[in-house]
């Protein structure tokens, strides 16, 4: 059996940070791989998923609007504590699926 390796806490950081799409910006026609990779952006205030897409992705708030409204790459629906996300619109069934357990057992 072989041991994990040790990573220092700057690697666990860098590693989270890469992953959240915050050290290298991907391009803009993968905004709704950014969002999926997130596993959804908190949209209850629409300026602020556009600014945490913005963040994370070199497009304008214009854009993410067209992803929603436009193209319908990206959801908005209620889900994660009961408030608005945006969420690729392709994983949306794997979404709404984990959510309803979750509301069948809340009694």
């Amino acid at each position: 059996m072989t041991e994990a390796p040790e990573l220092s806490w700057a690697q666990v950081h860098a590693y989270r940070l890469s992953r959240h799409h915050l050290i290298d910006r991907a391009p803009k026609k993968d905004i709704t791989r950014v969002v999926g990779d997130i596993s959804g952006v908190q949209a209850q205030v629409m300026s602020a998923a556009e600014m945490q897409i913005g963040v994370r992705a070199e497009c304008r708030p214009s854009d993410v609007s067209d992803a929603l409204w436009k193209k319908k790459t990206l959801a908005k629906t209620w889900l994660m504590r009961g408030t608005l996300h945006l969420v690729p619109a392709a994983d949306l069934p794997v979404f709404t699926a984990a959510m309803s357990a979750r509301w069948m057992c809340a009694t």
